[in-house]
């Protein structure tokens, strides 16, 4: 079996999107109106496989500790 990788996804300066499908009702009232790229501004590690992210809005707003699974990589749409 391979190696379980620890390793953030993001990194510092990805741009990324919300993930919709992993956001919850109290998080929608926070990313509702967010239009554009969300900067990752800082990556950390809680425990083996488990990263949260300090991001910047399009606004200027930081928001700090999202959770890998609310954001996405900013995959353009086909």
């Amino acid at each position: 079996m391979p190696p379980k990788n620890n390793n953030p996804f993001f990194a510092t300066g990805d741009k990324v999107v919300v993930n919709t499908t992993h956001t919850t009702k109290s998080q929608i009232v926070v990313w509702k109106g967010t239009k554009g790229k969300i900067e990752v501004v800082h990556t950390s590690q809680s425990m083996p496989g488990v990263h949260f992210y300090n991001v910047k809005l399009p606004n200027g707003t930081m928001i700090q500790g999202i959770e890998e699974e609310y954001l996405d990589d900013d995959v353009p749409a086909e």
